[in-house]
């Protein structure tokens, strides 16, 4: 916001001139990968990242580009936590989210990430209680996976020139993003309940935050 301002372009006008670098520019890939590992300092959400994604690079490149940001974001969130160790008492959902990785382990991680969790967190809690590496990243791509694919169909729909608002609508990536996105949902409400985290008393009840696990 402070940079749009000092430039004098809104932040709707710089988010398109970076999307219009991003499909013209070799290093675009790149450039997204590190900025996206860089959101929480941008406090732009991941599922608006995995949106341009698919809208520059198309469904195919625009996951896996994603999904790259995406596990590198949660393994420097995870070396964090690891380094940095476990507090409690920063949050209600933040210890219920202790509790159920402390319970079931990475099979948490699928769950938390269904349940649109915010995201960086929940990297950190992997690191903090020690869960193994790999299996972390593994249970983080399967949690993401439905999501991711949602967000970057939705942006690879959109085609054209965005930058002069010339774009046309694929109903069909479209409506498989929207599919996608209940299923993700339906779910992510049976992984709660199978887990005994969806009651309201003495379990999980978490902020929503939007995301392509987002942000994929």
């Amino acid at each position: 916001m402070l940079y749009a301002h000092s430039v004098g372009e809104t932040p709707v006008q710089l988010f398109k001139h970076w999307v219009v670098w991003l499909r013209t520019s070799p290093l675009g890939p790149v450039a997204f990968v590190i900025a996206f590992c860089g959101r929480p300092l941008t406090l732009v959400p991941a599922s608006l990242f995995a949106l341009s994604a698919g809208f520059c690079f198309g469904p195919g490149w625009g996951f896996f580009w994603v999904s790259l940001a995406g596990a590198l974001a949660a393994l420097l969130f995870y070396g964090l936590g690891y380094w940095l160790g476990l507090r409690r008492g920063l949050a209600g959902w933040w210890d219920r989210a202790i509790d159920a990785i402390q319970r079931q382990g990475v099979v948490s991680i699928v769950v938390l990430r269904f349940c649109f969790t915010p995201y960086d967190p929940v990297s950190y809690l992997g690191g903090a209680l020690k869960l193994p590496t790999f299996p972390f990243l593994i249970a983080n791509f399967i949690g993401n996976f439905p999501g991711t694919i949602s967000c970057v169909l939705m942006g690879a729909s959109m085609q054209g020139q965005f930058i002069d608002g010339n774009v046309a609508v694929n109903w069909r990536l479209l409506a498989v993003s929207w599919v996608m996105l209940l299923l993700m949902l339906g779910i992510g409400r049976r992984l709660r309940r199978r887990a005994g985290l969806g009651q309201t008393s003495g379990s999980l009840s978490f902020s929503s935050e939007s995301s392509a696990h987002t942000e994929p």
